[in-house]
């Protein structure tokens, strides 16, 4: 009953629908400070590593949800090669861990916010659109996916 005399002494003194703010408003902070958020790599930083990138149409995709795990099995077809080697048609995977818990090195369980080689995009890819596809050296896992519009800074750090 302690939070109910609080909020009663903040509407008696304030008002209610000042109480009911200053309430509101800390419920969001609290909440704010244990939610997480995804940080991606910039694009630079993944197109200097050397992997196999390459305009593509998305014939298909689809998100699976497993323990820990989020999948996107992208079927693509009309594959130009700009950089590397790795097939003209295929289904490529993208996948990351959905774990934000880690022990931390007091050995308490804490919230992590992860960084990612994605552009945030690749659960979002339309079937029939084309994209830049940044695979690993098998040309079987997704690494990024940019859209077109990104097809100058794209070539210029392809050195294209």
């Amino acid at each position: 009953m302690p939070n109910c005399l609080a909020l009663n002494c903040l509407m008696k003194h304030i008002g209610a629908s000042r109480a009911l703010c200053i309430v509101g408003l800390a419920i969001l902070l609290v909440g704010e400070a244990a939610a997480t958020r995804v940080f991606h790599q910039p694009l630079e930083a993944i197109l200097t590593r050397g992997t196999p990138v390459v305009k593509a149409r998305v014939v298909s995709s689809k998100v699976e949800i497993g323990a820990n795990v989020l999948s996107v099995y992208v079927q693509i077809d009309n594959v130009e090669q700009l950089r590397g080697d790795v097939g003209r048609t295929g289904t490529v995977v993208y996948r990351y861990s959905t774990i934000l818990e880690r022990i931390g090195p007091d050995g308490k369980s804490m919230r992590v916010s992860p960084i990612r080689d994605g552009s945030g995009i690749e659960q979002d890819l339309r079937a029939g659109s084309d994209y830049f596809l940044i695979l690993d050296d098998s040309g079987r896992q997704l690494i990024r996916a940019e859209e077109l519009t990104l097809e100058p800074e794209v070539r210029t750090l392809l050195g294209l």
